[in-house]
């Protein structure tokens, strides 16, 4: 398999048969517990002022594709 499919295809093996995860489904939903724990602190942090504007700016620039 070449490079470019191999990063286009990450789960793929070198023969193009699906690999394996490489962590088992206990360990996948206990890291998927603790980043949604890790981000929904961040989400819950007020936003600088400085982001508050470049948000604002992002929005004047492309309104439609941020009310998606």
């Amino acid at each position: 398999m070449d490079e470019r499919r191999a990063l286009e295809h990450p789960l793929e093996s070198p023969s193009g048969e699906a690999a394996h995860p490489a962590l088992s489904r206990a360990i996948q939903e206990r890291l998927g517990r603790e980043l949604r724990e890790i981000y929904a602190e961040v989400q819950r942090e007020p936003l600088t002022d400085r982001l508050a504007e470049l948000l604002r700016q992002l929005e004047r620039k492309t309104p439609t594709l941020l009310r998606l």
